[in-house]
């Protein structure tokens, strides 16, 4: 099942993130506590199962608007280009349109699923039939999640038994498919964004990430 869009924190923001919390009386086990402990959590997740597809940190704008092209000539909705064209460049801001205004884009989620439950990926060339399977996927864990939106502005990775992708503090990442074993430091400091019903912590989630596109 997917996993959540989320990031873990450097020692030192876990550090500062817990004592406030502390300082604020937030109990360790309640459902709005973001921050369980004061550890940084570098993690890396090794493939076990033979495919395994995660997303990883944010892609370029030319690669968005690539990806975006190529969904739209597929039928996906114009509504989506018109939410997102615009932030292709600007990924911190794309992501705080995301998790702060989840409300707006229900409509465009709405009809991105629509989309999604109608496409055969069969019919699609190699490229834009890979990322369909990866949002109806995601879509199926979790409808009306804007989170979903993240698919469109990361990188897809894929992994084979036994590769492995590290994942340093700040970097954000969510595991879609497949079955894996995670090493990490002993913590539980998870900021999540999106694809979850668990608690959601936009403000740290766009205080902590990295936001710098990648190639």
């Amino acid at each position: 099942k997917p996993l959540s869009i989320q990031v873990h924190p450097s020692k030192i923001q876990a550090e500062s993130g817990f004592d406030l919390e502390e300082a604020a009386g937030i109990p360790l086990d309640a459902p709005e506590r973001t921050y369980k402990d004061r550890s940084a959590k570098p993690e890396l997740i090794i493939a076990l199962s033979e495919e395994f597809v995660g997303l990883a940190s944010f892609a370029t704008g030319a690669t968005v608007r690539e990806r975006l092209s190529r969904w739209l000539a597929s039928g996906a909705p114009q509504s989506l280009a018109e939410e997102m064209v615009s932030v292709a460049d600007d990924p911190r801001e794309a992501a705080r349109r995301i998790v702060e205004n989840v409300s707006r884009h229900s409509g465009v989620v709405l009809e991105l699923e629509q989309w999604l439950a109608s496409v055969t990926p069969s019919h699609l060339d190699p490229a834009t039939a890979a990322e369909v399977q990866l949002l109806q996927q995601v879509s199926s864990a979790h409808p009306g999640d804007a989170g979903i939106l993240f698919v469109l502005l990361m990188h897809h990775v894929h992994l084979k038994r036994g590769e492995a992708l590290f994942v340093a503090d700040g970097e954000v990442h969510a595991y879609i498919k497949g079955f894996g074993l995670e090493v990490m430091l002993p913590s539980d400091n998870v900021v999540r964004a999106g694809l979850t019903s668990k608690h959601k912590d936009a403000e740290s989630f766009m205080e902590l990430s990295n936001f710098s596109p990648t190639k």
